[in-house]
């Protein structure tokens, strides 16, 4: 149905439009089925009755590009390999991205997809369930769940360094795009299983975050046993917790005053002995 209407950007005269009983609203909400037509058609002025302005038309421009930017991604690298089919299939389904990403100068979309600001290690984790992919996943859910509510949690190093960049990933698409914003509700909604922590990752954590240049939350080794190895836990928390900090506060001790002290006196005994050293020694005279 999309390339379809997609082919009806192709007739200039074309601004006002009505539709109904598409197949799209079975699986698209309407606002955001309008905004698809919007994205997809340049020249509409008018859809359904509704007059469009050029707020509503960036507004659905921008988020017809940030619904579909991940597949653009994974596209655009294919064709950038040896795989031209994945790009071909994507222009195809959408026509007017490539002049979307010109006109909106954002050439690199990195502004309209969320990145995580965790160093991801490209390693296999060794974390695994009894119960499969899903049962993974319920430990995962859980993990977050348990973050947002207390804010710092110990578990085994592997499950917490994976559900990291989870939660990394849920505050930050809550911060760009809002309560609001359809598929970000649903995410918040499949990652908590106690929902009354939605209300807190909105109303608590965004505006803790929302001015912050650094990542959300804080993955520390846990404690060592003495003598032995790594126990392998480690503790996860979010960043501004109430509790006190598990490390301790790296301090300039240089300026204390007995450092200050030291320092000269060390300053003076070197001058000394190099003028100690560079003094000319008086030959010594011996009696015949």
């Amino acid at each position: 149905m999309w390339q379809h209407i997609s082919e009806l950007d192709k007739l200039p005269l074309l601004v006002d439009l009505k539709m109904c009983g598409n197949e799209g609203l079975e699986v698209l909400s309407y606002e955001t089925f309008t905004q698809w037509i919007i994205a997809r058609i340049r020249n509409l002025q008018i859809f359904n009755g509704s007059e469009i302005s050029s707020v509503d038309r960036r507004g659905a421009e921008l988020d017809y590009l940030k619904y579909n930017g991940r597949e653009y991604f994974i596209a655009l690298s294919q064709e950038l390999s040896t795989d031209k089919q994945s790009w071909e299939n994507f222009y195809s389904m959408h026509p007017r991205y490539k002049s979307l990403v010109e006109k909106m100068n954002q050439a690199d979309l990195s502004k309209l997809v969320s990145a995580l600001r965790i160093a991801v290690k490209p390693k296999p984790r060794l974390f695994s369930s009894p119960e499969g992919p899903a049962g993974r996943l319920r430990k995962l859910k859980a993990t977050v769940t348990a973050l947002v509510k207390y804010e710092r949690i110990e578990l085994n190093y592997p499950r917490a360094e994976e559900a990291q960049g989870y939660a990394e990933r849920l505050i930050s698409d809550a911060i760009r795009n809002g309560d609001c914003h359809k598929h970000t509700m649903e995410m918040a909604d499949y990652w908590l299983d106690e929902k009354q922590l939605i209300h807190k990752l909105f109303k608590v954590l965004v505006p803790r975050y929302k001015d912050s240049n650094s990542s959300y939350t804080k993955l520390i080794l846990g404690p060592r046993t003495y003598p032995g190895f790594h126990a392998g836990t480690a503790i996860l928390e979010l960043k501004g917790n109430p509790f006190p900090s598990l490390q301790p506060v790296t301090q300039n001790y240089h300026y204390w005053l007995h450092n200050v002290l030291l320092d000269e006196a060390k300053r003076e005994f070197r001058s000394a002995k190099a003028e100690k050293n560079d003094k000319p020694t008086e030959p010594v005279a011996t009696e015949n």
